[in-house]
């Protein structure tokens, strides 16, 4: 097992970081409250323990029973469960989906809106009782909503669409729910739109499941660019502002680690063919900078793989210079901001076990990241990938503690 070695503590302004500390994701502390279906068993965290894992080989969210109006909350026991577990080990801080995965589910916020901040104020409620914070990440599935109202994703970016305006109700009403619960850390605006920019949408057909509620097909419609992004996250960060509030609320993209060409599809978007070519360091320094303006932590995701590998430097997949690189763009173009590492972690069946996420916990306290979660805790459906539990890795979370100790100094 690759042990750590720490070199150098880096200390990021106070002011930047709204609290300090490596922790997990916990994505579906709302979800489980609300979806079960026939793969799916009552609570997530306890069946998942003892099911073998022909039972859940499905995502948790994909095929559940549709909440009724007149239902109560299904199960509250995994999200009790894993902050409870979580807390207890010393890990203070949470991301999680802040809205439901498919627009079947998600329709029960406009048919039982007090019966869906219910389960929304449970997961807030827990966190408070175990003195933990949370990272809400509103946008998690980005065509939830357009599918619930019937627009294609591509009206997002319009002014005055049925589905931008429900969008908006939506951010004001988490917004005025929550922003002064000391459970809130910090707003994410979502999960990853950036691996959506400047595709064609309509060859890649993301999130289809007829069954919950999806149209059949993605179309042209559904295109965004990055330009789009830009301005529709400038926009949203604007809906979560509090008026009269003195100290807000930082903010995070919810962005992944930009596209090894990132910057060539930005300037192709309105092509017949997307131009493919890797960027330079340079262009994905700027690439980097611009889907991170207004805003007050700039969102990376990273996985062993060849996106780590970049700019014909050699690095390797599980190499961590790319993260060494974006602190670096930070600290120069970004003083003001902080760099919040918001996924990371080594699939279960890596040759090289866990090498890439120890050296990711050097990094951060060699660079002096104040903030990360790490992919994912107690989520059933990724047992055979990804998912930690604390019973069956024990060194992996003392390592972790440690590394707490570290960057909290």
């Amino acid at each position: 097992m690759l042990r750590l070695v720490f070199l150098l503590i880096v200390a990021a302004s106070a002011e930047v970081y709204p609290t300090k500390g490596v922790s997990f994701d916990i994505v579906d502390l709302l979800w489980s409250i609300f979806t079960k279906g026939e793969l799916n068993p009552p609570s997530v965290a306890a069946t998942m323990r003892s099911l073998p894992d022909e039972h859940h080989r499905a995502p948790a969210w994909e095929y559940p029973r549709n909440v009724k109006e007149n239902e109560t909350l299904w199960d509250t026991n995994h999200t009790v469960t894993a902050i409870r577990e979580a807390s207890q080990r010393g890990f203070k801080f949470f991301r999680f989906g802040a809205t439901l995965f498919w627009p079947n589910q998600m329709k029960l916020w406009k048919t039982n809106p007090a019966l869906y901040w219910k389960g929304m104020d449970l997961v807030f409620q827990t966190a408070e009782k175990y003195g933990c914070q949370l990272i809400p990440s509103i946008l998690w599935n980005h065509f939830c909503i357009a599918d619930l109202v019937g627009e294609p994703l591509g009206k997002l970016f319009v002014p005055g669409t049925k589905l931008r305006n429900t969008v908006k109700q939506y951010v004001t009403e988490i917004r005025d729910r929550y922003s002064h619960s000391p459970a809130l850390l910090a707003w994410e605006l979502g999960n990853e739109m950036n691996l959506l920019a400047d595709l064609d949408l309509e060859k890649q057909q993301p999130a289809i499941a007829p069954q919950m509620g999806t149209p059949k097909r993605r179309t042209k419609a559904d295109n965004f660019s990055t330009t789009d992004m830009i301005d529709f996250q400038q926009d949203m960060a604007g809906w979560l502002h509090v008026s009269g509030k003195k100290n807000q609320i930082p903010i995070s993209s919810g962005c992944a680690v930009p596209r090894a060409n990132a910057h060539h599809l930005r300037i192709s978007y309105h092509k017949k063919n997307r131009d493919w070519t890797p960027d330079t360091m340079k262009q994905y320094e700027d690439y980097l900078v611009d889907i991170h303006a207004g805003l007050q932590l700039v969102s990376v995701h990273m996985y062993p793989g060849k996106g780590m590998d970049r700019f014909n430097k050699g690095w390797g997949t599980h190499s961590t210079a790319l993260l060494n690189l974006t602190q670096h763009i930070v600290k120069k173009r970004m003083p003001q901001k902080g760099l919040y590492l918001g996924e990371y972690g080594d699939k279960l069946q890596d040759p090289q076990g866990r090498k890439f996420t120890y050296l990711v916990w050097q990094a951060i306290v060699d660079l002096g990241i104040d903030m990360s979660t790490l992919w994912i805790w107690e989520f059933g459906p990724q047992n055979k990938t990804y998912s930690i539990w604390p019973t069956k890795e024990p060194q992996l979370i003392a390592e972790m503690q440690a590394v707490n100790k570290m960057v909290e100094g």
